[in-house]
């Protein structure tokens, strides 16, 4: 298996069974509210993918909570780790003096799922 690489999955045998429906149970006691509006998660885009000098970050948001990014190769070994200095709406990584490879940053912004975006360091 490669990753990144599209297969295709063939089944055979396949049965469908239906689900009843949730039902709303009434607690004595309790009281209903509405959910709290749905954040909007943190989208990052990437580029240029390969690069041989940096990498540009870009934020669907602007950043306004703490947030810690790492740097790893593509054995996990720590590079480089920033905090970053917020409100952000992206940033420029220096790559040029990392050999050619794999890498990983891992985004932990403070109230939001661990990110990882991967790249390619070409020669």
């Amino acid at each position: 298996i490669v990753p990144n690489t599209p297969y295709e999955a063939v089944f055979g045998n396949v049965t469908v069974v239906p689900v009843p429906p949730l039902m709303a149970v009434e607690v004595p006691g309790s009281e209903v509210r509405p959910a709290p509006a749905e954040r909007q998660t943190l989208d990052i885009q990437l580029f240029p993918n390969p690069t041989r000098d940096r990498v540009n970050l870009v934020f669907n948001q602007l950043v306004e909570q703490p947030t810690v990014m790492r740097l790893r190769n593509q054995w996990g070994q720590l590079i480089e780790q920033r905090q970053l200095e917020v409100p952000v709406a992206g940033l420029e990584w220096e790559v040029s003096s990392l050999p050619a490879g794999l890498y990983h940053i891992e985004v932990e912004a403070e109230g939001e799922p661990l990110q990882l975006l991967r790249f390619i360091k070409a020669d």
